[in-house]
């Protein structure tokens, strides 16, 4: 792994414990991006648009032919970027790159990846940072919830934008895909795996667009369910994309196991993701949406399907929620059949493929969202396998939800 890289992680590692307390002041200097100039009017209307009534988003006639990672059309962002939804951040530039991907299920899809061009740019680097939307909503996508304008309930999230800018006052190159496809399908692995890999695809082929290099060094980061996108995109990497060059993945609180959440949180802070979790797989896989309504309660099916439309800091209220008192059968229904069958196959790392891109492997040893057991199973499973990790357990970054409150 680039030293460079390795020394840009020691300093996230501190930062992270502050992330949701620190707002770091935005970029100076003025841009000739078309973004900074677009009236705050303009910008609430931009942002308020889902992805569904936006034009950008919808692909070409005949996109599905073209090869993974081709650009189909790209804009600069259309409204200002921002930590908190009123101090807007400027880079040199930022571009938005409509891109051909994959869904879950291999079917051709148009994905959005956001490229942010630094000042003193250094045009053989790119970091690609995954961002954690931690919703089945298209409206907490990055490409939308990093703009000024944004949902209330997205605040807390865009405090993460503090890593990109990091990054660019490295002078790299900072790529941001929509990990969740066009219909947010939050928590399912091979979807992330493909909209990441064939992100940098795009961004290596946009230099006519970005200025970056065709063969920059790239390296990957990602936290909490990022950390699982990232986890998921060296995993399928050999076989997806092996001609894709990376130096090295960070990797940090991730959840190997997404029946975690079913079992082991259930009734607990972290049950809050169940309902996201499981609704973003059901954008993916039909055969869950059709058991989805078939096995919702009637009147528990519009409290548990409201989350499709809300963003992260919505779901404080189903902390602690029975996930069973939502479901014919209870709890035990979602662990087998259909329900199962769909975790096994987009919500198990260590199952599809052993990364060959270098890991920083980094964890709390009293994570409470994701338990260090089954993180040490994947890691002696991909160990074994050949795979090449420097693990680092830190002090608590996860912690219960509750806490979260007086950030």
């Amino acid at each position: 792994m680039a030293a460079g890289f390795t020394a840009f992680l020691m300093h996230l590692l501190n930062l992270l414990s502050l992330l949701s307390l620190t707002i770091a002041a935005p970029l100076t200097g003025s841009s000739s991006s078309p973004s900074q100039t677009t009236t705050t009017l303009q910008r609430l209307l931009q942002s308020s648009k889902t992805t569904k009534q936006d034009d950008f988003y919808k692909p070409p006639t005949g996109f599905e032919t073209k090869p993974p990672g081709t650009i189909l059309q790209y804009r600069p962002v259309p409204g200002n970027l921002t930590f908190d939804n009123k101090k807007p951040v400027f880079p040199k530039a930022a571009w938005q790159l409509l891109y051909r991907t994959q869904n879950s299920v291999g079917a051709p899809i148009a994905n959005i990846v956001t490229v942010l061009v630094p000042y003193n740019a250094k045009k053989t680097n790119l970091f690609v940072y995954d961002w954690f939307s931690l919703s089945p909503s298209p409206l907490c996508l990055p490409s939308v919830g990093m703009q000024i304008g944004g949902r209330a309930d997205n605040e807390d999230i865009q405090a993460q934008f503090l890593v990109p800018v990091f990054a660019l006052n490295e002078g790299w190159y900072v790529s941001i895909a929509d990990d969740g496809g066009p219909q947010a399908g939050f928590s399912s692995g091979p979807l992330a795996a493909y909209a990441i890999l064939d992100s940098i695809r795009a961004v290596k082929s946009s230099g006519n667009i970005t200025g970056i290099s065709s063969d920059p060094i790239t390296t990957m980061y990602g936290y909490s369910a990022s950390g699982n996108a990232v986890s998921w995109a060296t995993e399928l990497q050999p076989a997806y994309a092996p001609e894709l060059k990376v130096a090295g993945a960070a990797v940090g609180g991730i959840t190997p196991n997404v029946t975690f959440l079913m079992e082991t949180a259930n009734g607990k802070p972290w049950s809050m993701f169940g309902p996201p979790t499981v609704m973003g797989l059901s954008h993916e896989f039909s055969n869950l949406s059709h058991w989805l309504d078939e096995n919702l309660l009637p009147d528990k099916a519009a409290e548990f399907r409201r989350v499709e439309n809300q963003c992260f800091r919505s779901f404080y209220d189903m902390q602690n929620i029975d996930f069973g008192g939502y479901l014919r059968g209870g709890l035990s229904a979602f662990l087998t059949g259909v329900p199962l069958s769909v975790m096994e196959h987009a919500g198990i790392q260590g199952m599809h493929g052993t990364p060959r891109i270098p890991w920083y492997l980094f964890h709390s040893a009293g994570d409470d969202a994701s338990p260090i057991e089954e993180v040490d199973k994947l890691y002696a499973k991909h160990c074994a396998n050949g795979a090449t990790i420097q693990v680092s357990y830190m002090l608590r970054i996860h912690t219960s939800v509750n806490s979260l409150d007086s950030h």
